[in-house]
C-alpha cells in the first residue's frame, strides 16, 4: 500500500512540473505502513519543496482545489 500511495502523491504533486534531467527516487521505509495515505503526501511535498524540486506556487492538481481559506 506505501508503494502504491507515495506513486500517487508524486504524481499529483508533480503534475505539470518540469522536470528534465531530474530522476526522483522514494523509498517507504517501516514506519509508512503505519502512516495515512494524506500524511504520506503531505509528507512527500515537504521533501520535494525541501529539496527545490517543487516552486511552491504549483497550479493546482487535477481533481483538487485551492481554497483561499
Amino acid at each position: 500500500r506505501a508503494k502504491r500511495v507515495l506513486r500517487e502523491a508524486q504524481r499529483q504533486l508533480l503534475y505539470g512540473e518540469d522536470l528534465a534531467g531530474i530522476d526522483i527516487l522514494l523509498i517507504a521505509r517501516p514506519g509508512a505502513v503505519a502512516r495515512t495515505s494524506r500524511a504520506l503526501r503531505e509528507q512527500v511535498g515537504s521533501l520535494l519543496l525541501r529539496e527545490g524540486v517543487l516552486s511552491g506556487d504549483s497550479p493546482t492538481r487535477p481533481g483538487e482545489s485551492r481554497d483561499s481559506t
